[in-house]
């Protein structure tokens, strides 16, 4: 499980890396976040049940918040490749940064939802083996490679485009709550624990 877990990051990360699809990036965050799964079920440790629930909230959050977003710019543009999306926070601002905080929150970013998840889960695999700590490593790599060409392309534009919003009182409601529930919960990752804090004893044989 461990194994297939790290295979499944490692090979997300990198495709992220040079994906130039914004639709394609989600789906890659999305193997991404199973990989992180089953590597915390491959530790075979209470720990490592704790953190496959602790995982719940915050990868919910952002698929949530990346899908909303997603589904905004789409509409309002001919494809979501990057060619298409150059410059697309200049009209829709809010769902931009709904998909770059969320793919960001997936790799590991300080003061994000998917931060406290991955630090912890980079601690208890460093225990049992550092080469594949850095192999974990080299898969959020990737991810936040990808987060950082996605912000490039949507805030940058080859014509001078004047900024407004186009999105609805909806959309912009919507994500700008899924965005501050990811800052909460980097900030406070005991709220995720508050919540599912009878769960991992009742799963505490799960992986073993």
């Amino acid at each position: 499980l461990r194994a297939a877990g790290l295979l499944m990051v490692v090979s997300a990360g990198v495709w992220a890396a040079f994906q130039r699809h914004l639709g394609r990036l989600m789906g890659y965050a999305a193997v991404a976040e199973t990989g992180f799964l089953l590597i915390a079920l491959g530790l075979g440790t209470a720990g490592g049940i704790q953190l496959i629930f602790l995982q719940m909230i915050p990868r919910g959050l952002g698929l949530i918040v990346w899908a909303m977003s997603l589904t905004t710019i789409q509409s309002h543009i001919e494809s979501p490749r990057f060619v298409h999306a150059q410059g697309v926070a200049r009209l829709l601002p809010i769902a931009s940064a709904g998909i770059v905080f969320a793919n960001l929150s997936a790799a590991g970013f300080p003061l994000l939802a998917g931060f406290p998840v991955r630090m912890a889960l980079l601690e208890s695999l460093a225990r049992q083996s550092m080469g594949l700590t850095l192999w974990l490593a080299l898969g959020l790599l990737g991810l936040t490679v990808g987060a950082m060409r996605t912000l490039a392309v949507v805030s940058l534009s080859e014509a001078e485009t004047a900024w407004g919003s186009r999105e609805t009182r909806i959309q912009v409601t919507l994500i700008s709550l899924g965005i501050l529930g990811l800052f909460a919960l980097g900030l406070f990752p005991q709220l995720s624990q508050f919540l599912l804090k009878n769960l991992p004893a009742k799963f505490q044989n799960l992986g073993q």
